[in-house]
């Protein structure tokens, strides 16, 4: 699947007390390339392509949300 050239997939496992479950994943690089998470997770197609706007739209954001976690952690280990 994919929402303006973000590649997505559905997913299917079983829970731990055996019920079926499906969502949607996205590990697109050039996506989440200005945050600090390797993988977004949905339950469904509508909130998937809903995630992949957010990142899209809020580059500059996203962009500076990472920045403040590089520093905060930084500042969290020089002490």
């Amino acid at each position: 699947m994919e929402h303006r050239g973000i590649k997505y997939k559905k997913i299917e496992w079983k829970s731990q007390n055996g019920t079926e479950c499906s969502g949607y994943e996205c590990s697109d690089k050039s996506l989440l390339i200005f945050t600090n998470i390797t993988t977004l997770g949905e339950k469904t197609a509508y909130g998937m392509r809903k995630e992949i706007d957010y990142y899209l739209d809020n580059v500059s954001h996203c962009k500076r949300i990472q920045e403040l976690e590089l520093a905060a952690g930084i500042a969290f280990y020089a002490n």
